[in-house]
């Protein structure tokens, strides 16, 4: 048959094209058209891929909404005085960050934040029910203790305050407590309002609001309100606390109440250890859930340069906890932007709601006295939307993994056909070959953006999205999915035109094989985190293999107009759920990591970091929706969605390149670059204590990737006058308060004249022993004072 006289055949009910070229061909074709089961549509109209993209946006659009929203702030004193009120909270907050910076050892921390506290109780106590009983403790402690975060350290602390205040019913003598810790000392030159002003605020509404009521909140447990003055320190005063002070041997439990941002909703990112009972409490009585074991594992794995004193609480007390925080606007943290008027009343309503639902469940809570069997195990936690929390012990997670993967192997089995001539369903040869583009599609998505990445470090335009993070969607989700898409378009323009309706099947087998060899993995390393991959297996198998496949494809007949209208609504559902946790997880994701990578260190490259987390977000959230479109929709819509995608992308790209987008940014929406100057007079002695040499500097870190450029392109004479730092003993030299060195490669300094009252020091060595043959142990006395 000649060229001209072939004709394109068009299956009506799932609208396949077959191009007739032979008797053969056509003989074929028949064969699938009078199969007794429908094919799956390979190709859709435009309007119905365009009903599952617009359904996805919908659903996506819900999620964020869900995810962003506030309870409404009570502001007024009329109603029931027991609840939680956001305006006396706020009076708090305001009256702290009032004081000014409260820096541990300063006057404002030591002396007025700590008389602040202490008429503040006094009112609560004086407007108290008469059947409450409510004792304050102010504690100055000193100690030691050794600490591997960042680095080995050694701290040593002397005369830090504490401010606790025990609440229980008069007359009663408990022997068991719950602990709420939040501290009010500020990182140096910051108001600290979110870290950690605003949670002594939520601590103090919540103990009036449990006392005030003629009918107050009685528990046979008391509840302790710890106020602590030195966390900024590297968490000194929890530990003074905990190991110290009389009421710590009657803590029970805690919650630690801490900030890395602003605002926002505060998340449950640390149970335990153990007492798995911990997290179910709080999926049962909480009524504004958002906590993740994701968190849980990804901020243990000590990915997070960050610790909390949750971990003086667990290490030093042996006490179990629930550790939360405030992530949302990060940019402020230990900033002097971190004022009280950034934290919105619904965050402030919404937590203090959330720790006093916490408090009375833990303070009536017979398990509080013996947990019994609830010591041990761990759990997977998850919230859905902040609407409910879904908590089930790892022992159960094993057992409902293992049947998600037994469905997964039944799937495969029933979907997938040995003989390779069979039109009806897709060949072993055909489900590995997909398999190898999927996890081909993969690799190009992270190969794009690693692409990009590099090429905006080696031009010198890092961080474009510091301050603006809606530029990661066109500059590193957009190519992602491009990347994916391009391989999946290349398998479909390579299969046999007769086969080409089995590309979409294939990709779907592929998929759970993928996720179920992965979720295989990580339920056998005992990873909370595998749920993610077991709910999107369970939504692919129930709607798309059960529903569709196994009742609507035959239910609904293939001449129906609802016949392809029904699969588009059996994959949407599919996709519906996986795709808003993914999306949840994602924004979480951004809004904690971007403005981290301001104070992450000048070693790791943030735009290397978030283009292959972004990469690896995209694969496992869209890797089953891009196949789909990419198999479904015809080649002018593809076309059409490829190119305005493209478009945004090199939009981004050439905004980014050209500089337009600078890094950082001023105003009501502060994303500042980090300086850390220290001005340091220091001499280096020898054996016989004489001054071999002394300098005087001022030294100049910076705490992003970008270093020292930004401010040398900004003030030039500055720039002029900096000299690199040279490295040399140990520490590099650096008289650092803080071993941070393995996040920082690059110092500057300015030469300064030395410092006018410099404290007076004495170092005497005591012993020299030498323990091993490499190793030998100096111990040394040191005495100084201080002339102010």
């Amino acid at each position: 048959m000649s060229a001209r006289q072939r004709a394109v055949l068009t299956n009506a009910g799932s609208g396949r094209r077959v191009q007739k070229t032979s008797d053969d061909s056509q003989n074929k074709s028949s064969v699938a058209r009078s199969s007794t089961r429908a094919p799956t549509p390979s190709i859709l109209p435009n309007h119905l891929v365009i009903l599952f993209l617009v359904s996805l946006a919908a659903l996506a659009g819900l999620a964020l909404r869900l995810h962003w929203s506030l309870p409404q702030p009570i502001q007024t004193a009329d109603g029931n005085p027991n609840a939680f009120n956001s305006r006396d909270a706020r009076r708090h907050l305001e009256d702290i960050v009032g004081l000014g910076t409260r820096h541990v050892g300063s006057e404002a921390n030591e002396v007025h934040a700590v008389a602040l506290l202490r008429k503040k109780v006094e009112e609560i106590r004086r407007l108290a029910s008469r059947q409450v009983e409510i004792e304050l403790s102010v504690q100055q402690v000193s100690g030691s203790f050794g600490l591997d975060f960042p680095d080995s350290m050694t701290q040593l602390y002397r005369n830090v305050t504490n401010v606790a205040v025990r609440f229980s019913k008069r007359g009663s003598s408990p022997r068991h407590a719950v602990l709420v810790n939040a501290h009010y000392d500020s990182a140096v030159g910051s108001p600290a309002a979110s870290d950690d002003a605003v949670s002594c605020g939520t601590m103090l509404e919540i103990l009036r609001a449990l006392a005030s009521d003629p009918q107050p909140f009685l528990a046979d447990h008391s509840i302790v309100f710890l106020f602590n003055g030195a966390e900024e320190t590297v968490l000194q005063a929890s530990h003074g606390f905990i190991t110290q002070h009389p009421w710590a041997n009657e803590v029970r439990v805690f919650l630690n109440l801490e900030a890395a941002g602003a605002g926002g909703k505060e998340i449950v990112f640390q149970t335990g250890p153990g007492h798995p009972w911990l997290a179910r409490m709080y999926a049962s009585v909480v009524p504004h859930p958002f906590a993740s074991v994701i968190a849980q594992e990804v901020f243990q794995s000590g990915a997070i340069p960050s610790d909390t004193d949750f971990r003086i609480f667990r290490d030093f007390g042996g006490v179990p906890g629930i550790d939360m925080a405030y992530f949302v606007n990060g940019y402020v943290y230990h900033t002097a932007y971190d004022t009280a008027d950034r934290i919105p009343d619904g965050s402030i309503q919404r937590a203090g709601e959330n720790v006093m639902s916490m408090v009375k469940a833990l303070a009536l809570s017979p398990l509080l006295e013996d947990p019994g069997a609830d010591r041990h195990g761990k759990v997977v936690f998850f919230d859905v939307f902040g609407l409910f929390s879904v908590v089930y012990p790892e022992r159960l997670a094993v057992i409902f993994n293992s049947l998600v993967l037994v469905g997964c192997a039944v799937s495969l089995c029933s979907g997938i056909s040995l003989k390779p001539q069979q039109l009806e369903k897709p060949s072993l040869g055909m489900v590995v070959k997909a398999v190898l583009v999927t996890l081909g599609s993969w690799l190009a998505a992270l190969a794009v953006n690693v692409a990009t990445s590099l090429l905006l470090d080696w031009t010198g335009h890092s961080m474009t999205w510091f301050s603006h993070p809606s530029l990661l969607l066109p500059l590193y989700i957009i190519p992602a999915l491009l990347g994916m898409a391009e391989v999946h378009s290349f398998w479909l323009k390579t299969t046999p035109t007769l086969k080409s309706h089995l590309c979409e099947p294939s990709s779907k087998h592929a998929q759970t094989l993928v996720s179920g060899a992965t979720l295989a993995l990580l339920t056998y390393l005992r990873v909370c985190s595998a749920f993610i991959f077991a709910v999107t297996l369970l939504f692919l198998l129930t709607f798309r293999r059960l529903l569709w496949d196994g009742v609507l494809r035959r239910a609904v007949p293939l001449s129906s107009p609802h016949h392809r209208l029904a699969f588009v609504l059996c994959e949407t559902l599919s996709v519906s759920l996986p795709l808003m946790l993914g999306l949840i997880l994602a924004s979480s994701l951004v809004d904690f990591l971007v403005p981290m990578f301001g104070r992450s260190g000048s070693v790791l490259p943030p735009d290397l970091a978030i283009a292959v987390i972004l990469a690896l977000l995209v694969c496992l959230t869209l890797s089953s929706i891009v196949p789909f479109v990419v198999y479904t929709a015809s080649k002018r819509l593809r076309m059409l969605l490829a190119g305005c995608l493209a478009l945004l992308y090199l939009t981004s790209l050439a905004l980014s390149l050209s500089g337009a987008a600078f890094p950082y940014s001023g105003g009501e929406q502060p994303a500042p670059k980090r300086l850390f100057l220290q001005h340091f007079q220091r001499q280096f002695l020898d054996r016989d204590g004489s001054v071999r040499q002394e300098d005087s500097n001022v030294l100049l870190i910076t705490a992003d990737y970008l270093d020292i450029g930004p401010v040398m392109s900004a003030v030039p004479q500055l720039g002029e006058a900096l000299k690199p730092w040279p490295c040399s003993g140990v520490f590099c030299g650096v008289p650092s308060y803080l071993p941070l060195m393995k996040y920082l490669d690059q110092f500057w300094y300015l030469p300064a004249p030395p410092i006018d009252q410099p404290p007076e020091v004495s170092l005497e060595l005591i012993s020299l022993t030498k323990t091993t043959s490499e190793r030998k142990n100096f111990t040394f006395h040191m005495k100084r004072s201080f002339p102010f």
